[in-house]
């Protein structure tokens, strides 16, 4: 590859990648979801060849969203956009390319807040009991 980069130059080499890799994904449409819901999952829940790391960011995952879903009622929409946008937007680009478990990590501030969030919650719940 290093040396179509050189013989070609950058410029038409990724001209090239990105023609493939599109022919490639609309001659494989299915294998392309596959992948990226592979990715997703990944991203979200840790890889899933270590057990231990796929449960604990599983699990971490799970109770961000629980604590969003009892947060976001008492946000105003700025607030609500502030939360959720970089939630959305920023793990776009480790959908579409491989990722590791260290791409996760600008997030893991967000997501904990979101997770103890969550069960604080359920601690005042209990404590109103």
């Amino acid at each position: 590859e290093a040396v179509l980069v050189r013989d070609w130059g950058e410029m038409e080499y990724m001209r090239r990648a990105r023609r493939d890799a599109l022919a490639w994904i609309t001659d494989n449409p299915g294998a392309f979801l596959r992948l990226t819901g592979e990715r997703v999952a990944h991203f979200w829940c840790g890889p899933a060849n270590e057990p231990w790391r796929f449960l604990g960011n599983s699990v971490l995952t799970l109770l961000a969203a629980l604590g969003i879903w009892r947060i976001l009622p008492r946000l105003d929409g700025a607030h609500r956009a502030a939360l959720l946008i970089p939630l959305a937007t920023f793990p776009l680009i480790y959908y579409l390319v491989p990722c590791t478990a260290r791409y996760r990590l600008p997030m893991d501030g967000l997501v904990l807040l979101l997770a103890g969030s969550a069960i604080v919650s359920w601690a005042k719940v209990a404590d109103d009991a």
